[in-house]
């Protein structure tokens, strides 16, 4: 989970303030954030279910993971008081959020793809 491990085979790319106007505001199509940080227990509790999630959503949704103290700027934008905090977005607007989710995967796809039309 750690944004520093994210590479090129991490199943969700982290983003930076360098990518996450490209990756997120102007991109096409469905969109969910993960608004994370390194020493948050329900991000981590959360991690293999989500790594599961993302397998699943591969072709519907793109999934990024966003690092709120390393990207403070970008979260306060956002106004992401807590971790983890899911931001959907569609066609680059945001859409949806879903905050600090039960680790339970069919509920976490069933609330990532919720206001998507996938």
């Amino acid at each position: 989970m750690r944004s520093s491990d994210a590479g090129a085979s991490d199943p969700i790319p982290t983003l930076t303030s360098d990518t996450f106007e490209g990756l997120v505001l102007l991109a096409s199509g469905p969109v969910a954030v993960q608004f994370m940080a390194d020493g948050c227990a329900r991000c981590r509790e959360l991690e293999p279910v989500l790594l599961r999630a993302a397998s699943i959503l591969e072709s519907r949704v793109r999934l990024y993971r966003l690092n709120v103290p390393m990207e403070k700027t970008i979260a306060d934008a956002y106004g992401i008081k807590g971790t983890p905090t899911f931001v959907k977005f569609l066609d680059g607007r945001e859409i949806g959020r879903l905050e600090v989710p039960l680790p339970e995967l069919e509920g976490l796809v069933a609330n990532l793809t919720r206001g998507f039309d996938t």
